[in-house]
C-alpha cells in the first residue's frame, strides 16, 4: 500500500517548484512548533515566574529539546529506516540510563527499567510481538530477571512497602506499576551533596521515584524528587491554584494533585552543614489521577511525602530528623 501511495504521488512531487517542495519537506518541523507555542501561551505568567527564580529560559530550553528530538528522529529514519524495530527492547536495556524530555520541557534520567517498560508497551501496541518469557523480563545480556509489573508496594524496589503503597494506590487510582529498581536514593543522595559542595544557592536534585501505572501514558506517572532550594523560595508563600499551606516543616503545601515540603539538614555527611545546612525541598506529585479532592486525600498526598522524605533524611544522616516529626503533621496554616 505504501509503495502505491508514493507511485501515485510522484509525479505530482516532481512537479512541484523549489518553494512548494520547500513547504513540503519543512511541514513536518514546523507541526512540532505547535505544541510548544501552544503550551507557551497557556503558561506564560508561571514560565517567567520559574525564568525569573532559575535565571534560565523555559522557551528556549523546549526549542532546544524540539529541535534536538526532531533532527534526531529525522537521522535515525535516515540511518535505520522507519520500520518497526523488535531489537529496540534490546538496545534499550543494554543502556544504563536514557535522558529524555522532562514535563517542564528540562532533560532528565529516566531509570531505565521504567523506559523498557515503555519500549516493550510500545511495540506491543503496534504489533510487534515480543518474547519477553513467562512473567518474567531481561532483555539485556547479564540482566537480573523482574516482573514487567508490580505492586505498589514493590515499585522502586519496595520504597512504598507498608501503609504508603495503600495510599499511593488510593490518590493515583492504580494498583499496579510497572517495575523499577530502587536505585532512586543512591541519586537523590549523590545530587543533594552535589547540589551542597556547589556553593550555589539552590541546585536540581533528582527524581526518587516515579511509579508508572500500567497502561498509562505520558504524564499519567507519579514523582517523587528532590532538590536544594534558594533561601528566598520559602520566604515566597504564593501557591499554585488551589494549594494550602500546612504547618510542618520550614515551609510545606498541599494540593489536589501533590505536596511539597521544605526542611534544612545538618549532617556529618555534609562539611559546614552546621553553620550552612542543607537547604532540601521534597516534592509529591500524584500523576493523572481521577482521586477526589478531598481533604483526606489531600493529606494522603503529605503522608506520602512525609515518608518518602523521612527516609532521604535518615540516609543522609539528618541531625534530629531534620526537624521534622516521625509522625506527619496535617495542620492548615
Amino acid at each position: 500500500m505504501g509503495e502505491k501511495v508514493i507511485d501515485e504521488n510522484k509525479e505530482e512531487m516532481d512537479d512541484l517548484t523549489d518553494t512548494e517542495k520547500y513547504a513540503v519537506y519543512t511541514a513536518g518541523e514546523v507541526y512540532t512548533e505547535t505544541p510548544v507555542e501552544d503550551f507557551v501561551s497557556r503558561h506564560k505568567e508561571e514560565i517567567d515566574k520559574l525564568d525569573a527564580r532559575t535565571e534560565g529560559s523555559l522557551v528556549e530550553d523546549q526549542h532546544l529539546s524540539r529541535l534536538v528530538g526532531y533532527q534526531d528522529g529525522n537521522l535515525r529514519a535516515r540511518v535505520q529506516g522507519a520500520s518497526p524495530r523488535p531489537d529496540l527492547c534490546e538496545w534499550c536495556c543494554r543502556g544504563q540510563r536514557m535522558v529524555v524530555s522532562g514535563r517542564m520541557g528540562m532533560n532528565r534520567i529516566r531509570d531505565k527499567g521504567i523506559e523498557c517498560a515503555r519500549v516493550r508497551r510500545l511495540l506491543t501496541a503496534v504489533g510487534v510481538v515480543l518474547a519477553l518469557g513467562a512473567g518474567g523480563v531481561a532483555c539485556g545480556s547479564g540482566e537480573e530477571e523482574h516482573p514487567q509489573f508490580v505492586g505498589a508496594d514493590e515499585v522502586c524496589g519496595g520504597l512504598f512497602a507498608g501503609p504508603p503503597a495503600e495510599m499511593l494506590e488510593k490518590v493515583t487510582g492504580k494498583t499496579v506499576f510497572a517495575w523499577a529498581n530502587g536505585n532512586g536514593m543512591e541519586k537523590v543522595v549523590a545530587a543533594l551533596k552535589e547540589g551542597y559542595a556547589s556553593g550555589r544557592s539552590w541546585a536540581g536534585g533528582a527524581l526518587l521515584c516515579e511509579p508508572d501505572p500500567k497502561g498509562g501514558g505520558l504524564g499519567d506517572e507519579a514523582g517523587i524528587s528532590f532538590s536544594m532550594y534558594a533561601p528566598q523560595d520559602v520566604k515566597d508563600e504564593r501557591l499554585p491554584a488551589g494549594g494550602e499551606l500546612y504547618t510542618m516543616g520550614l515551609q510545606s503545601s498541599v494540593r489536589r494533585g501533590g505536596a511539597s515540603l521544605y526542611f534544612e539538614c545538618v549532617s556529618p555527611q555534609l562539611d559546614g552543614s552546621d553553620k550552612t545546612p542543607l537547604r532540601i525541598q521534597s516534592g509529591f506529585g500524584r500523576g493523572k489521577s481521577d482521586a477526589p479532592d478531598t481533604r483526606e486525600y489531600r493529606n494522603m498526598n503529605m503522608q506520602i511525602l512525609h515518608a518518602m522524605t523521612l527516609k532521604v533524611v535518615k540516609e543522609l544522616d539528618c541531625e534530629n530528623n531534620a526537624g521534622l516529626p516521625k509522625i506527619p503533621v496535617l495542620t492548615p496554616k
